[in-house]
């Protein structure tokens, strides 16, 4: 009977531990595939990417990356590097998620909002995932008069970051990252991607900037919304009413530079198209 009885928990132990690492390795695929350009062939070559998203460590994030595929939130989006943000330089990683092709030019998109911090402040603490090039975090939002790291950590949208550099360590802590690629053969596809940022050939740059009244304040839209624009950098000499909280003269905080201009680099759709993304 003891034997038996002996057999009886080792069996269930075994389950139990079985069930743990399951749970534990709770991977959701994330396949995007694209049209890249080879320049060696001077051909586009049609390639997937896929991505493993840590739901058991971040299942809030996966969960809205999951939502933004299946509802179309990614639909025509494009890949781009953004020169800053709210006054902080961000141009070592690849975005996806914030603009989206609309006829000739771009719109801006507001992903939906991922509340609740995921590792200890919302970042790298508590997983192995890393702000490494390859991997995939959530984008935030913040103060910019506090900066990313002391502005709270539940302020984060499914617009997603990738770098494209072997590390942001300035972003440990403060960001979730919640995906890496899962072969080195995505990697190489990845690094197939971030090459042809090198070549000025391969992306067109524009600049975006927000109105601003004859008087220099920040100029608002009829559901008191800030209004964005997005031109070609080289006509952006020619943009009127132009906001800069340099010179706005009372309205601003004086250290508030969210509004000011920005540059992005869109990579040309002979270069890099997305021809689909879906979950696994």
């Amino acid at each position: 009977m003891k034997k038996v009885i002996i057999g009886i928990l080792t069996f269930v132990l075994a389950f139990a531990t079985l069930f743990t690492m399951t749970a534990c390795d709770k991977i959701v695929k994330l396949e995007i595939s694209l049209s890249v350009y080879n320049a060696d062939a001077s051909t586009s070559e049609e390639k997937t990417i896929t991505f493993d998203m840590y739901e058991n460590l971040a299942s809030d994030a996966a969960n809205a990356v999951r939502d933004a595929v299946n509802g179309g939130a990614y639909d025509d989006c494009v890949f781009y590097v953004q020169s800053k943000d709210r006054g902080v330089t961000i141009s070592d990683q690849l975005m996806f998620g914030g603009l989206k092709k609309s006829g000739n030019s771009y719109v801006k998109v507001e992903q939906a909002s991922v509340p609740g911090a995921e590792f200890l402040k919302n970042g790298i603490e508590g997983s192995n995932l890393k702000n490494v090039k390859g991997y995939l975090g959530l984008w935030r939002g913040w103060d910019s008069w506090k900066g990313y790291s002391t502005s709270g950590f539940e302020r984060s949208y499914a617009t997603v970051f990738m770098p494209t550099v072997d590390s942001i360590s300035s972003y440990d802590g403060n960001f979730c990252v919640f995906a890496k690629y899962s072969t080195e053969d995505d990697l190489a596809v990845i690094e197939s991607v971030i090459a042809l940022l090198s070549n000025a050939d391969n992306y067109t740059e524009y600049t975006c900037y927000y109105s601003a009244n004859a008087d220099g304040t920040l100029k608002l839209d009829a559901q008191n919304e800030p209004i964005w624009n997005i031109v070609l950098t080289e006509n952006f000499d020619e943009a009127e009413n132009v906001y800069d909280s340099a010179e706005d003269d009372g309205n601003a905080d004086p250290v508030d530079t969210q509004y000011d201009s920005y540059t992005v680099k869109i990579l040309n759709a002979n270069r890099l198209s997305i021809t689909g993304i879906k979950i696994k």
